[in-house]
């Protein structure tokens, strides 16, 4: 059975959420529209300027890798999705689900997205 769902969509999600979707959940490939959304969600889920400044995320000029303190993750943001991103992150985790590789740590996203 399938939730019907009033869109856009919002969801709380903390910073490693966010992460773990644009990681592990986006698919790598697809159509145009897939393609267009996720390059989308990047933009969406990744920490803005401000964001980065109150979490104290920090970037290595030399190897490019940013640091996220661990009270970062604990932050939440209210992030609005449309059908066509929502579905993009549904169909992923159900994707790792149905492959049985959904991470352990990932079921409170699940339910977020799939539930």
């Amino acid at each position: 059975m399938s939730i019907k769902r009033n869109y856009p969509v919002e969801v709380v999600l903390t910073v490693f959420e966010r992460n773990l979707i644009i990681m592990a959940v986006l698919p790598k490939e697809g159509d145009v529209l897939t393609a267009r959304t996720v390059n989308g969600l990047r933009d969406k889920l990744s920490l803005t300027d401000e964001e980065m400044v109150t979490l104290d995320v920090t970037n290595n000029e030399e190897t490019g890798q940013r640091f996220i303190p661990a009270k970062a993750n604990k932050y939440e943001a209210t992030l609005s999705f449309d059908e066509p991103q929502f579905a993009v992150i549904s169909a992923g985790l159900r994707r790792l689900d149905t492959s049985k590789k959904l991470p352990v740590y990932a079921i409170d996203l699940y339910d977020k997205f799939v539930k």
